[in-house]
This record gives structure tokens, C-alpha cells and sequence, in this order.
């Protein structure tokens, strides 16, 4: 997925992805690559970033897909948040540059509110900083 630094994902991009899923078997796996990781951004009011993720997301579940892992660098530092369905990684591997950035920020659990209604809580199950 690409937001183009605006924090949404425009509509050919959505277009291509729902003609994409339609052509899937239910049940289908989808690794999800976003721009940043906007699941830990979620309690920012003014972030719009995780909205790149759920739309797509959205479109997935819509198609009966399964979302494995949702992926992000940008950050540079490492990251794995297990969501409580038992499916769905939300991971940052951001690593590189010349230098890292720190993880002791993060927190723990992180609480995302889904359009489809549920409540999915993230668990950090490691880092490397």
C-alpha cells in the first residue's frame, strides 16, 4: 500500500486490490505492506495512518480473506505485536540507516478499533533495539 505521505490510500489503489481479491479463493492469505506502522499510532488523534491498513483490511475480510501479517518499516527498530484472533502479526522491521531508533516507548498492548465492528488488542511479543 502506498499513502503517498497523506496518510490514505487512493482510490485506484483500493480499486486494484478489491479486483485483485475477487480473483482469490475464500480463505486466501494476503501479507499486508503498509507505510508506517499506524497501529501504534492509533492513540495520536491526528493520525490517520492506521486508516492506510484498515481499508485494505477491510476490503479482505469483505472478500473472506485472512491477514496474517501486516508489515511496516519506516521506523527504525524491530517490533511484533500478536493480535488476540490468534492470526493477524502486526510487525516493524525498520532496521537500517545509521542508527536505531529506541523500542522503550512501545507499549505493551495496544487497542485498535476495527470497522468491522470488533475490538482487536495487539500484544507486544518482542524487540531488538
Amino acid at each position: 500500500m502506498d499513502a503517498q505521505l497523506d496518510d490514505t490510500v487512493d482510490q485506484p489503489q483500493k480499486d486494484y486490490f478489491d479486483q485483485i481479491a475477487e480473483c482469490m479463493e475464500k480463505d486466501s492469505r494476503v501479507i499486508l505492506c503498509g507505510p508506517e506502522p499506524g497501529w501504534l499510532y492509533t492513540l495520536q488523534q491526528s493520525s490517520k495512518s492506521f486508516g492506510v491498513v484498515d481499508n485494505i483490511a477491510w476490503s479482505a475480510a469483505r472478500h473472506h480473506m485472512k491477514v496474517p501479517i501486516v508489515l511496516s518499516g519506516d521506523t527504525h527498530y524491530y517490533s511484533r505485536y500478536a493480535g488476540d484472533d490468534g492470526v493477524t502479526q502486526f510487525i516493524t522491521s525498520g532496521g537500517g540507516g545509521a542508527f536505531l531508533h529506541g523500542t522503550h516507548w512501545l507499549k505493551d498492548k495496544v487497542e485498535l478499533e476495527e470497522k468491522l465492528g470488533q475490538c482487536l488488542l495487539a500484544r507486544r511479543q518482542g524487540e531488538v533495539a
